[in-house]
């Protein structure tokens, strides 16, 4: 072609050929052939032609009754942020917004356009216009392997010609599409005929096509019109005639969708997770620390799994992924109205899912995963169906026709769909044989750091059924170890290595000169103390080195540490002075513990890392950087999980003594003594003068040792002297229990300086 003849050419409804005579004259001024002028007249005379049979619609949705579709009916990616532009229907009502298109009027009072996906139910009405003359119309058909539907008009359109094939036309060798924009308050339509009907594309597999920008009327090389596309792309051997095309009536199209609806219901069914109720937490900081109140607090949690073979099933676990070591029992509902209890069998470390085993083999609901390859399916009609949790055992499905024409790269490199609708868990996209082709799944974000908010993110993308099915036979290094049911002894459970750390900021960078290394003070921890015996220690990390980044084994990449500020209200001062004014309501709720955390975000990302597991720490240690190889080993308890014995008749429950707890109030390894972890207001020994964070030594004159020597020596006694250790100050505090109390015989008495001789024996 000469480079200087124009091939778009934009024709308005009055026929106008401004820009036809300045292609001409253009081409005259560059000597054209005959052949190429005569090209020319005859992409003019089609355009013309398919532009009189062109019209303007203009469809009114509706929601009155009815919801909003899972589509958005009208979207354009952009090329900027990549993500879909779209509104939805609400949006076109509150503004009282039609939603346009174009239209081919074909032969019998039928209107051929671009298949928006909307469902009929949220079609509440559908003009057509040509020129000054407007006519109601239906949806009539839905086309399969076309990105197109047929209207049916109500009324003739007087002003429009209905375009009607070439009996003898040829191959398509040009194309005609048309677009409509605003002019004034009218609509005008314009028309750009090309001498192809797209980019020539060729495959791999040796088939050619050609890309397409759009809906077009196709041209043969006479010029004449020859068929229609609406797909991404034309095939050479296609079908282009309307009337050979497979469609769908809204009888058919109804029980496609109720058929696709039940292939994805069968596979994809209601779970209920069950959970332990959580154990009460000791003070405010452990509290605070966790983020996720409301995975903490969870005892259900109404989901979905897909059963992705005879025996094994993929659950979806959302925000419970932190409640998991907490999971009692995993119920699964089936369409016949039974049920059964699937076993745990792990969690996947990257996508957000559970996979557990079915007690006896189903494989009626095994998902059936369709092919990958995309032009298997581009462009045909399928059904996107969304499944919601919607009470114990059932589940409440909606649908949507869709149209996929581009795949996106996804989580691993795998291909991933990108659509207009808000993704979630649930959706699943069927073909016309009920097989599943994609289902949408959280992927959890790999952390770059171990932070004071460490809480992993996720995105919803869909991965195809094949790779959805193989989270179910995943790699060992993607089984996540840490997150599994324990028991309520082993929940709380931390990974260690043995440091005790102190945060990192700018000024304390500054000053170790060790701002490059931890990029102006913003991660690093300086290690305060090794723990004898511990990994770190035999690996010979001392005191003084600063722990910048740990990193699995098989990881890419390290994790940079953050070591979380203290958290307590009072900057890390305990109110010891004013201890007595605190009210014993106020403890759990904002008292912090005196003593420092020992579970934290360090902690929490070992134990996700897997007990056993090797990683290579880096530190910078006398001014230059080393590295340690660590093996993370299961934590100590901790004031947190320490054994705990409660004291009904006097109002106090006690735990045995921790290292974090030891060092805090320089005790010895060996030094005797519970500590009061919680309190009831009007319990007996806090009305006696008995505090939180206080360490009993000895009951009656015996030391105590742990809280089971605590319980058997408190077990048959009613009259009791406790000697009471506050920081480095102890008390006697006396009181009676059970009926002695109530005769009235038990006088209080909490004197650190005086001594009583009544029941010193401490018996009854």
């Amino acid at each position: 072609m000469n480079p200087g003849v124009q091939t778009n050419m934009k024709i308005n409804p009055l026929g106008l050929s401004f820009a036809l005579a300045a292609l001409l004259a253009s081409t005259a001024a560059f000597g054209a052939s005959a052949e190429e002028q005569a090209k020319t007249r005859r992409l003019k005379a089609a355009a013309d032609h398919v532009l009189a049979g062109s019209v303007a619609i203009a469809i009114t949705p509706k929601l009155d009754g009815v919801e909003e579709p899972i589509l958005s009916p009208v979207s354009e990616k952009c090329p900027n942020c990549g993500r879909y532009h779209s509104f939805g229907l609400s949006s076109a009502l509150e503004y009282e917004r039609s939603i346009p298109q174009t239209g081919f009027l074909l032969p019998g009072g039928h209107v051929l356009c671009r298949d928006l996906c909307l469902n009929p139910e949220n079609i509440a009405s559908i003009e057509v216009r040509k020129g000054e003359a407007t006519a109601a119309a239906t949806l009539a058909k839905v086309f399969v392997e076309q990105k197109a539907v047929l209207l049916k008009l109500a009324d003739p359109l007087a002003e429009a010609k209905p375009l009607e094939l070439a009996a003898d036309a040829g191959k398509p060798a040009g194309a005609v599409a048309v677009r409509r924009r605003l002019a004034g308050r009218n609509v005008e339509l314009l028309a750009a005929a090309s001498p192809t009907p797209g980019e020539a594309l060729q495959r791999e597999d040796g088939a050619a096509r050609f890309q397409m920008e759009g809906d077009a009327a196709l041209l043969d090389e006479a010029g004449r019109l020859c068929g229609f596309n609406f797909n991404a792309d034309l095939a050479e051997d296609g079908a282009f005639d309307p009337a050979a095309w497979q469609g769908l009536d809204l009888d058919a199209l109804a029980d496609a969708t109720a058929r696709a609806e039940a292939a994805a219901a069968n596979s994809t069914l209601p779970v209920t997770l069950a959970f332990r109720d959580v154990k009460p937490q000791r003070g405010a900081q452990q509290r605070r620390w966790s983020r996720d109140d409301d995975a903490s607090k969870l005892t259900e949690l109404k989901t979905l799994g897909t059963v992705v073979s005879e025996s094994r099933i993929v659950v979806h676990v959302g925000d419970a992924r932190e409640a998991l070591t907490r999971l009692k029992t995993i119920r699964v509902f089936f369409p016949d109205g039974t049920a059964e209890d699937a076993q745990f069998l792990f969690a996947h470390k990257q996508a957000n899912v559970i996979v557990a085993a079915l007690p006896a083999p189903r494989p009626a609901h095994a998902m059936r995963p369709a092919g990958t390859r995309l032009a298997d399916y581009a462009d045909r009609l399928l059904t996107l169906v969304r499944l919601t949790p919607a009470g114990p055992g059932k589940t409440k499905i909606r649908s949507n026709r869709i149209r996929l024409d581009t795949l996106e790269p996804g989580w691993r490199d795998l291909p991933t769909l990108d659509i207009p609708a808000r993704e979630s868990v649930g959706l699943v996209v069927v073909n016309a044989a009920g097989d599943v082709l994609w289902t949408a799944v959280d992927i959890l974000e790999t952390n770059q750091s171990i932070g004071q908010d460490d809480r992993q993110d996720s995105n919803t993308m869909f991965l195809d059924a094949q790779a959805f099915a193989a989270l179910a036979t995943p790699e060992p290094k993607d089984v996540d170890g840490a997150i599994k049911p324990v028991s309520d002894e082993a929940d709380g459970a931390i990974g260690w290595i043995g440091l005790d750390l102190q945060p990192m900021n700018k000024e304390v960078a500054e000053s170790l000169n060790v701002l490059p290394a931890t990029e102006n003070g913003s991660f690093g921890g300086i290690v305060v103390k090794v723990h004898p015996g511990s990994s770190a220690a035999k690996a010979g990390v001392e005191a003084g080195w600063i722990l910048l980044s740990v990193r699995p084994r098989d990881a890419a990449a390290p994790l940079k540490v953050q070591v979380e500020d203290s958290e307590s209200m009072f900057s890390g001062r305990f109110p010891w002075d004013r201890y007595d004014e605190i009210p014993a309501e106020a403890f759990d709720e904002f008292l912090p513990t005196p003593w420092p955390a020992v579970k934290n975000n360090l902690t929490t990302q070992l134990m996700r890392m897997g007990v056993g597991t090797e990683i290579v720490a880096e530190f910078v240690a006398n001014g230059a950087k080393t590295a340690k190889t660590l093996v993370i080993e299961a934590g100590p308890k901790y004031y947190a999980t320490a054994p705990t014995f409660k004291w009904n008749a006097a109002g106090i429950s006690v735990c045995d003594l921790t290292a974090e707890v030891r060092e805090y109030l320089n005790l010895a390894d060996d030094a005797p003594g519970v500590v009061v972890c919680k309190m009831e207001s009007s319990g007996k020994a806090v009305v006696a003068g008995v505090k939180q964070f206080e360490v009993v030594t000895r009951v009656n004159g015996a030391p105590v040792k742990d809280v089971v020597e605590f319980e058997a020596l408190v077990k048959d006694a009613t009259a009791f002297k406790l000697d009471v250790l506050r920081m480095a100050s102890t008390r006697v505090v006396q009181f009676k229990t059970g009926a002695a109390a109530e005769a009235g015989a038990g006088d209080v008495k909490a004197n650190p300086d005086e001594d009583d001789d009544d029941d010193d024996d401490g018996s009854a």
